[in-house]
C-alpha cells in the first residue's frame, strides 16, 4: 500500500478512487508517461495490483491501448493491426532541465561540441515493442470474463501472424509469445471465454497486393488442449472438436488447392499446344495428348514443395506462376486421456495433422 501523500505512478495505479485517476491523467507533467524509479510504468503497476477497473478506465478514454487499429494504412503492405502500449498524451514543450547535454572533444582540446538529446516519452519508448504486457492484460480480461476486452486486445492473435505471407514464404515465430500464464487462466476459465479462443480468424497476408486472408486458429491450441486434459476439464471434447475441424478443412483447402492448380496448368499447356487458325480449325502440336500428365505432374512438385514449420505447426504452400497458395497453422496433442472418447478424438486431430505434414493428400 502506498505511503507517501503525493502521487505517484505507483500510488495512481493502486487507488480505486476516480477522483484520484482524474487528478493523475491530467496533471501538468504528464506523470503518466514516464517511468519511476524502478524503471516501472502506472501501467506496471495496475497490473501488478491488477487494477482492472483503472485499467479499463485508462482503455475506454483512450488514454491508453495495448493494440491500435489503423483504419486506413499508408500502403497496402502496411499492417492494420499494431502491437504495442501507445498513449494519446503528449509531453508537455520541452524545457531547457527536460534536455540531456554531453560534451564531445574533438583532437584539439580547444576544439569541441556541445550535443543536445530530447528524453523519449518513457511510455512509449520503452513498451511499444512489448507484447508480455499485453499478454498480462488479456489474463487479467480473463480472470473477469471480460469477452468484449479480449476482442479488443486481440487476444487470439500473435503480433508475428501480421508477418507471415505464403507468398514470401515467411512463417510465423510463435514459440517466442507462448505465455504459460495466459495458458493457465484460459484453461480455469468459464464456456465463454473458451468460445472466443476456439474462433478462427484471419489476417491479411503481408505480401499479397489483393488483400488475401490467412486462417489461422488459435496459435496455442495445442498447449491449452494438453492442460485441459491433464485437468479433466469439462470442455476437452469442445476443444478438440474445434481442432479436428480446423485440421480437417486445411486438408480439405490443400486438396482444393491441388485441383485447382492441375486445372491452371491444363489450361496453360492448351494455349501452347492447342489453338484454332482462322478459319477456326483446331491444331494440336505435338505432346497435346500429354497435357493432362503435364498438369499433374506441376501440380504434384508444387504440392511436393510445401513447408512445414514445427515453431507454431504452420504450413506453407504457393504457386508463383498462378498466385495461388495456402497458409495456416495446425493442431498436434500430446497427451493421452483415460477416456476412450476423448483419446479418439485425439487421434483423429492427430490423424488429419500427419496426413497435411507429411503430404498425404
Amino acid at each position: 500500500m502506498p505511503t507517501a501523500n503525493h502521487l505517484t505512478n505507483y500510488s495512481a495505479a493502486y487507488s480505486d478512487d476516480k477522483a484520484v485517476w482524474e487528478e493523475y491523467v491530467h496533471r501538468e507533467d504528464k506523470l503518466i508517461l514516464n517511468l519511476d524509479e524502478y524503471g516501472k510504468t502506472v501501467i506496471d503497476y495496475a497490473l501488478e495490483f491488477k487494477n482492472l477497473a483503472f485499467l479499463k478506465y485508462l482503455m475506454k478514454n483512450k488514454y491508453i491501448w495495448f493494440v491500435d487499429v489503423v483504419e486506413e494504412p499508408e500502403h497496402w503492405y502496411d499492417n492494420a493491426v499494431k502491437f504495442g502500449i501507445g498513449t494519446s498524451f503528449e509531453r508537455r514543450e520541452r524545457r531547457k532541465e527536460d534536455l540531456i547535454r554531453w560534451r564531445v572533444s574533438g583532437p584539439d582540446k580547444d576544439c569541441s561540441m556541445r550535443v543536445i538529446r530530447q528524453e523519449p516519452d518513457g511510455l512509449e519508448y520503452e513498451l511499444a515493442g512489448n507484447d508480455d504486457l499485453r499478454m498480462q492484460m488479456i489474463s487479467l480480461a480473463i480472470e473477469h470474463n471480460e469477452i468484449e476486452m479480449l476482442h479488443q486486445l486481440r487476444a487470439r492473435e500473435i503480433p508475428s501472424l501480421y508477418e507471415a505471407s505464403y507468398i514470401s514464404y515467411r512463417t510465423a515465430d510463435c514459440d517466442v509469445y507462448y505465455n504459460e500464464g495466459m495458458i493457465q487462466c484460459i484453461a480455469k476459465a468459464g464456456e465463454e471465454v473458451l468460445d472466443y479462443f476456439s474462433e478462427e480468424f484471419e489476417i491479411k497476408d503481408r505480401c499479397d497486393r489483393n488483400g488475401k486472408v490467412n486462417v489461422f486458429l488459435f496459435p496455442f491450441m495445442h498447449n491449452l488442449i494438453d492442460l485441459l486434459i491433464k485437468e479433466d476439464s469439462q470442455y476437452v471434447e469442445k476443444m478438440l472438436r474445434v481442432s479436428i475441424e480446423h485440421n480437417r478443412k486445411a486438408y480439405d483447402k490443400l486438396k482444393e488447392l491441388e485441383r485447382n492448380l492441375k486445372e491452371d496448368y491444363k489450361k496453360y499447356y492448351e494455349s501452347l499446344l492447342i489453338y484454332r487458325d482462322r478459319a477456326g480449325v483446331i491444331h494440336r502440336e505435338k505432346g497435346y495428348e500429354n497435357i493432362e500428365s503435364y498438369a499433374d505432374t506441376m501440380a504434384k512438385g508444387i504440392m511436393d514443395d510445401g513447408v512445414f514449420w514445427d515453431n507454431g505447426s504452420i504450413i506453407i504452400y504457393r504457386d508463383g506462376g498462378s498466385g495461388l497458395g495456402l497458409l495456416t497453422n495446425l493442431v498436434h496433442v500430446d497427451e493421452k486421456s483415460d477416456k476412450t472418447e476423448i483419446n479418439s478424438m485425439i487421434q483423429e486431430v492427430n490423424d488429419w495433422y500427419d496426413k497435411i505434414r507429411t503430404k498425404q493428400l
